[in-house]
């Protein structure tokens, strides 16, 4: 016996495209708003957050390369947060947390909310991916 089953999927691969790009976009402006205004690591000015304007220049590298297609947007999106990840550990190996500003929760938590940012992007342009082919 087999039964027919209509899925439909959640979303269609342009929009998922389109929130992956918006996904992706707001957490780098995001990201940009917190390094000028408040600071990222510790208080405004400190210049171990131009860390982060490494990772964003490497984001924007990425998707000049990857021509803005969502496979290779995926990766660079994915490559992203990892660097996230990777700015958080050098700072708390780096003894950031010791400055007045900042405890190493808050640098976790604000560096895994980018991380996440970054990661829901890729997923859902990776989403997006088969639809593209």
């Amino acid at each position: 016996m087999t039964v027919a089953i209509n899925e439909k999927p959640l979303f269609s691969g342009g929009a998922a495209y389109r929130l992956g790009l918006a996904a992706g976009a707001g957490t780098a402006l995001f990201l940009v708003y917190l390094m000028a205004a408040v600071g990222v690591m510790a208080e405004s000015g400190y210049r171990g957050d131009l860390a982060y304007a490494g990772v964003l220049m490497a984001l924007l590298g990425g998707a000049a390369v990857s021509r803005l297609r969502a496979p290779a947007l995926s990766d660079t999106m994915f490559a992203t947060a990892l660097a996230i990840v990777g700015v958080c550990v050098l700072a708390v190996v780096g003894g950031v947390h010791e400055r007045a500003a900042t405890s190493v929760a808050e640098l976790i938590g604000l560096n895994a909310m980018f991380a996440l940012g970054f990661a829901v992007s890729g997923l859902l342009l990776r989403w997006a991916a088969p639809a593209e082919r």
